[in-house]
């Protein structure tokens, strides 16, 4: 996904259950717990909160999203050490 100010979109997505988001480049990179999540909604209220979105893609999971998705779990099971 790409918007016109991703570190905010960032923090309104991360503040979302069940989604992580984390910036490689210009590309905000989002991962869902579940499958079937409305892309829709979700751009809807990233607009709502004043954060236009200009791109939107699915695509497959890397191994590096995926590792990424573990480290931020970690985080969030223990956020003392994290």
């Amino acid at each position: 996904m790409r918007t016109e100010d991703n570190r905010t979109a960032r923090e309104r997505i991360t503040a979302m259950e069940g989604v992580t988001g984390d910036l490689v480049g210009d590309i905000l990179h989002l991962i869902f717990d579940h499958p079937g999540v409305d892309m829709e909604l979700l751009t809807r209220r990233l607009n709502r909160e004043g954060v236009k979105v200009l791109e939107k893609k699915k695509v497959d999971a890397s191994l590096e999203d995926a590792f990424m998705q573990l480290i931020h779990r970690e985080k969030e099971d223990d956020p003392i050490t994290a």
